[in-house]
């Protein structure tokens, strides 16, 4: 590639990535911070952003380069991006829906623990040994 074709190149990338406003970023973040999604791999991201935007992979991609213009690469926990710390670094998100949120995530849990009680009193506690119909009921209930 000549000098005037990586320029170009350059160019066409930096108008992609300018086409992707902050608005839309933080509507994805906060989409996925409400569904529960706090910390997640690249790979998943970039699949949920396909899904929310209704794009494709390159748009997608234009999309995480923009996150990683606005600083989502140093919110990473364990080779994930952290949700929360981006969306907190930028503002995205008050502190009152982040407690609604962690408060909503506890219930969940509590719920499941229940229901995992529950199951475990019903057909032992060695879950291994349950058959396909103990397991599609316990799914049918909201288990994980």
């Amino acid at each position: 590639m000549n000098l005037e074709e990586r320029v170009s190149n350059i160019r066409f990338q930096h108008e992609k990535e300018e086409s992707i406003s902050e608005d839309l970023v933080k509507e994805i973040i906060r989409k996925l911070f409400f569904e529960h999604i706090l910390s997640v791999r690249s790979d998943v991201l970039i699949r949920k952003i396909i899904k929310h935007t209704k794009r494709d992979y390159p748009h997608a991609r234009a999309i995480m380069e923009k996150m990683s213009i606005l600083g989502i690469n140093f919110c990473m926990d364990m080779g994930d991006y952290s949700l929360v710390e981006f969306a907190e670094m930028r503002d995205y998100i008050t502190e009152k829906e982040l407690g609604k949120v962690y408060d909503e995530i506890d219930c969940e849990e509590k719920k499941l623990e229940e229901l995992e009680r529950h199951f475990e009193e019903k057909y032992g506690e060695d879950s291994s040994k349950w058959s396909d119909q103990v397991w599609d009921e316990y799914y049918a209930a909201g288990g994980v």
